[in-house]
C-alpha cells in the first residue's frame, strides 16, 4: 500500500454524478411516461398507482445511491451503504486490498461486479469489505486503486 500518499485531511468519496444520471434516465423515462398516461386517462386508478410506483422507484434509487460513502483517512478506512451500514478498519488492520471483477465463486453473485475487496488481518476477527466501485467517479476509483492496491490486475 502507498499509505504515504494519504491526504492529511480525511478524503470523503460519494457517488459520482454519472450514477445519478444513469438511474435518473432509467427511472425518469418511466416517471414521465406514467405522468403522460395519467393525464391522458385520469379516471384509471391503475395509471395513478403506476405513476406513484415509478416515482417511488426513482426516489428510492436516489436514496440508495446517496448512501454510498467511502472515507479514507490517515488512520482508518470506512465504507457505508444503505443495506450494510457503516463498516470500518484501522489501516493497520488491513492485510491486503484487491481489485475484483465479476464472479469467481457462487457467493460473489451477491457482491458488486466491480469491487475493491479490503481484507482485514485474521487476528481482528472482522469480515472483508467489498466496496462497490461502479458508483464512484473514475478519478476517485483510480486514486483509491493507486493508494490501496499493490498490484492492480489490468
Amino acid at each position: 500500500m502507498l499509505l504515504h500518499e494519504l491526504p492529511s485531511e480525511p478524503l470523503v468519496m460519494k457517488a459520482g454524478a454519472s450514477t445519478y444520471v444513469v438511474f435518473g434516465v432509467i427511472f425518469g423515462v418511466m416517471v414521465v411516461a406514467s405522468i403522460v398516461l395519467t393525464f391522458q386517462h385520469p379516471s384509471l386508478a391503475s395509471v395513478w398507482s403506476g405513476t406513484a410506483v415509478t416515482l417511488l422507484a426513482l426516489i428510492l434509487s436516489f436514496v440508495w445511491i446517496a448512501s454510498f460513502k467511502l472515507v479514507v483517512a490517515n488512520s482508518f478506512i470506512s465504507y457505508r451503504t444503505l443495506f450494510t451500514g457503516t463498516r470500518s478498519f484501522a489501516l493497520s488492520e488491513i492485510e491486503e486490498c484487491e481489485f475484483a471483477i465479476g464472479y469467481e465463486k457462487y457467493w460473489d453473485r451477491y457482491k458488486p461486479p466491480l469491487r475493491l475487496v479490503i481484507q482485514p488481518r485474521q487476528s481482528t476477527g472482522k469480515k472483508p469489505i467489498s466496496v462497490n466501485l461502479k458508483v464512484f467517479s473514475k478519478s476517485d476509483v483510480l486514486w483509491i486503486m493507486k493508494v490501496l492496491v499493490r498490484n492492480p490486475k489490468r
